[in-house]
């Protein structure tokens, strides 16, 4: 008689516990940052799946926040470019939750609709306070979250500007 197989166990995902986590590391360090992405999207009520928590921060504090949170590198920090992104990066993974945390200065985007490279840091300047969880944050501003996503143009990007923008009625 065959042994049924067992399913793969996958670790699951503690959102609130990962983001309470990094929330108390960059500030107990004094290191100010701006969530951005998806999960700012699910903040201001996007329903799209999560991926990760994308963070931003000063690039003066990335060597300083890489040596503190190596123990959850999956990346080490490095430049990371591709068709949309150059960004100076490091990839964390805390209980079970991907976390993104990039520089703001240097990082660039591909804006599809003008076929160049832009800036991202106009995007994430004078950021709104959100609670989420009773976590305090730091969360990019609804309209500049649209206006990059609607640059990007990815397929997330489409499904959140989607999610967000108000119906036009006639």
């Amino acid at each position: 008689m065959k042994k049924a197989k067992r399913p793969l166990h996958r670790p699951r995902r503690d959102t609130k516990k990962a983001l309470v986590w990094i929330d108390h590391l960059l500030k107990s360090h004094k290191i100010p940052y701006v969530v951005f992405g998806g999960f700012a999207a699910n903040i201001y009520g996007s329903t799209r799946e999560l991926a990760d928590i994308d963070i931003c921060i000063e690039e003066r504090y990335l060597d300083r926040v890489s040596e503190l949170v190596k123990a959850h590198a999956k990346t080490k920090l490095k430049r990371y470019d591709d068709h949309n992104w150059q960004v100076d990066l490091i990839t964390l993974k805390y209980s079970g939750q991907e976390i993104d945390l990039c520089g703001i200065e240097k990082t660039r985007i591909f804006d599809k609709s003008q076929n160049r490279w832009i800036f991202f840091k106009t995007f994430v300047n004078n950021p709104r306070k959100k609670v989420y969880g009773r976590v305090n944050l730091h969360v990019v501003s609804k309209d500049k979250l649209l206006s990059y996503k609607s640059k990007l143009q990815r397929r997330v990007d489409k499904q959140d500007v989607a999610s967000l923008s108000p119906v036009k009625r006639p």
